[in-house]
């Protein structure tokens, strides 16, 4: 027997900082933590909730450091030079509260347990 699950389409954030980052992911989102019953199926969830508390958006993220490469001058070593800034990344994902289960948003990533 095969279980298919599908998953909802993610976003892609992107930021300098992880604070702005998660200023962006959040906006038009409160915090909350609680249980949605919808007919005979119970979601116990933690994260950010749309303002209608029928969807919870929750995201992983990604920190890349910034790349260097050594610089040369006259063919003497210089130093190193910056050649990529480094950024943080998040991949947002909105879902709705309509599953028996429990979803719990963490720091840099979140868990979800459906029971089936």
């Amino acid at each position: 027997m095969a279980i298919f699950i599908k998953t909802p389409k993610k976003t892609t954030f992107t930021a300098r900082t992880k604070n702005e980052l998660i200023s962006k992911i959040t906006r038009n989102h409160i915090y909350s933590v609680g249980s949605k019953k919808t007919g005979n199926f119970r979601c116990d969830y933690s994260g950010w909730v749309n303002t209608n508390g029928n969807v919870i958006r929750v995201f992983n993220l990604e920190k890349h450091r910034h790349k260097t490469a050594p610089q040369y001058k006259n063919g003497e070593y210089v130093g190193r030079k910056v050649v990529k800034e480094g950024h943080w990344v998040a991949f947002v994902y909105d879902i709705p509260l309509v599953f028996e289960g429990n979803i719990k948003q963490k720091t840099r990533n979140f868990t979800a347990t459906i029971k089936i």
